[in-house]
């Protein structure tokens, strides 16, 4: 919901400051057919402005249809057009998939990278280095927090608001599994047992 994708936003925002510091020039490529990238880009902005009042941040524009293809060209386009930037900030983190080599081949391999719920390309590349990090998303646990929410809704049970919370973590090289890059980040690899156990 949208509380989870502003929520997302000034995370990142958080962690951009711990990482870069006061010095920080961070565009955030916002992805207009993702109905929660403008949430997460207006918290992201309000949130950076808030806790570091010199830090630089600005917007541009990355389409999910050239994801896995262009992305990467355009994005190094926007990186080499605006040379003082020194992070880059997805709102899905699939947007930066194949960005190390472009990175690599226009010299700007010291790009810090950040995005949100990396996918399994994206966790390799956190895990090699090649990607800084990523703001990972539990999906199998969210399937089951929906289902538990449906059901309780369809049984007339109260719904707690901590159930409606997404399970996020700072993902990077050094916790980043092998696991993990096989299977997708889960906080709660044994979440189907958990739940089972809370559903009589």
């Amino acid at each position: 919901g949208q509380a989870d994708d502003v929520r997302g936003g000034q995370l990142m925002a958080d962690w951009v400051l711990v990482h870069k510091g006061t010095h920080a020039n961070v565009v955030f490529f916002g992805a207009p057919e993702l109905s929660f990238s403008p949430y997460m880009g207006t918290a992201f902005s309000a949130q950076l402005k808030k806790i570091c009042p010199t830090c630089k941040a600005s917007e541009s524009d990355l389409s999910v249809l050239t994801y896995g293809s262009t992305a990467p060209s355009a994005v190094v386009s926007y990186l080499r057009a605006n040379p003082s930037v020194n992070t880059a900030v997805f709102p899905s983190e699939e947007g930066a998939t194949g960005l190390p080599s472009a990175l690599h081949e226009a010299g700007l391999s010291s790009i810090t990278t950040f995005g949100f719920a990396p996918d399994s390309v994206n966790l390799a590349d956190i895990k090699s280095g090649q990607l800084t990090g990523g703001l990972g998303l539990d999906y199998t646990t969210e399937v089951w927090q929906i289902s538990d929410i449906i059901a309780k809704s369809l049984t007339h049970q109260k719904v707690q608001a901590s159930e409606e919370g997404g399970v996020i973590e700072v993902l990077n090289k050094s916790n980043v599994t092998s696991y993990d890059v096989k299977n997708g980040w889960a906080g709660y690899p044994d979440v189907a047992k958990r739940f089972a156990s809370l559903w009589p």
